[in-house]
């Protein structure tokens, strides 16, 4: 859910993550497309889902809102790879940089510069690949 925390956050829509934690119902440790995308238009948001997109299509999307994608990284600590959630924060043709949650820390993040091709092959998580949710605009008020 931290992915999603910092997309609102950009959109100065203030969700702690206990509360993200809460109203997802998290069970080890991730959500799914699935929840994020539901959780987002129930805040009152615009959202668009993309799967098997082209990295073209998401230079456009970060010009709509706050995309997220699933990302695969190898993880030290669990000897495998492990995918999670990334926000992308500046995009061109050449690099993208990305707003990466830490896995075991939830108040850390990092931000890494990704060369286009390095980026595309790791541009896949369980359940995606290629895929992206754009937060955009907020459009009207929770119904909480």
């Amino acid at each position: 859910p931290m992915a999603l925390m910092i997309a609102y956050r950009a959109h100065n829509h203030d969700r702690t993550i206990q509360e993200l934690i809460d109203e997802l119902d998290v069970r080890d440790g991730g959500v799914n497309w699935y929840q994020m995308f539901n959780h987002a238009i129930k805040e009152g948001f615009s959202v668009t889902f993309k799967n098997k997109a082209r990295y073209s299509e998401l230079i456009k999307a970060r010009s709509e809102g706050i995309p997220i994608v699933g990302t695969t990284e190898w993880d030290s600590q669990l000897r495998k790879r492990v995918s999670h959630l990334a926000v992308v924060n500046s995009i061109n043709q050449a690099s993208l940089e990305l707003i990466d949650p830490d896995f075991n820390n939830l108040t850390y993040t990092k931000i890494r510069k990704l060369p286009r091709e390095k980026f595309i092959k790791r541009w896949y998580d369980d359940e995606t690949r290629a895929a992206f949710m754009v937060i955009g605009e907020r459009l009207s008020r929770s119904k909480k």
